[in-house]
């Protein structure tokens, strides 16, 4: 008997039906962090049995206006990076639902995480040093200062380097 088999059936003799869990967002630049971020959220998808929203945020495509060939080039890669990535993780049984969006990483993750009622973000940590997160700051440590007045959402943050501070808020 398959544990879902045992779910089955312990929720027919208690009469309850299985509710649909909120689903986990998870952001990726196709780093290879990124990719162990997308892994672990994929295996936590399957196991809760709920959806994964892979989430990709282009945030150079503005600067590329003027060239509009290199534009579409560059739109055309990531987005089958993307088709890429999503086929990948359903070969391996997951539930995904894939966005591609340009602007503000943290802005457009945000958004789509509240868009969907996502319950979890998952991310990869870069790991930048200290002046390059105090100068640009990070999608990673936005959001866990963010996480401080926000609780519908948790924030695990994947391959963090030593010293960085707290991963799951």
């Amino acid at each position: 008997m398959t544990e879902t088999d045992y779910l089955d059936e312990n929720e027919q003799m208690s009469g309850r039906k299985r509710t649909t869990r909120q689903p986990i967002v998870c952001g990726t630049d196709f780093s290879a962090t990124a990719s162990d971020a997308v892994d672990i959220a994929a295996a936590m998808a399957r196991r809760l049995e709920t959806k994964l929203v892979l989430v990709h945020v282009d945030q150079l495509l503005g600067a590329l206006v003027s060239n509009p060939l290199l534009l579409e080039a560059a739109i055309l890669q990531r987005r089958g990076d993307l088709d890429d990535e999503a086929q990948r993780l359903r070969d391996l049984r997951t539930n995904v639902e894939k966005k591609f969006l340009s602007g503000s990483a943290f802005d457009e993750l945000v958004k789509a995480a509240t868009k969907v009622k996502g319950r979890l973000i998952v991310l990869g940590a870069v790991g930048h040093g200290l002046a390059q997160r105090l100068l640009l700051g990070s999608v990673l440590s936005v959001l866990l200062r963010l996480r401080r007045f926000q609780r519908w959402w948790s924030v695990l943050a994947v391959g963090l380097p030593r010293g960085f501070g707290v991963s799951i808020r």
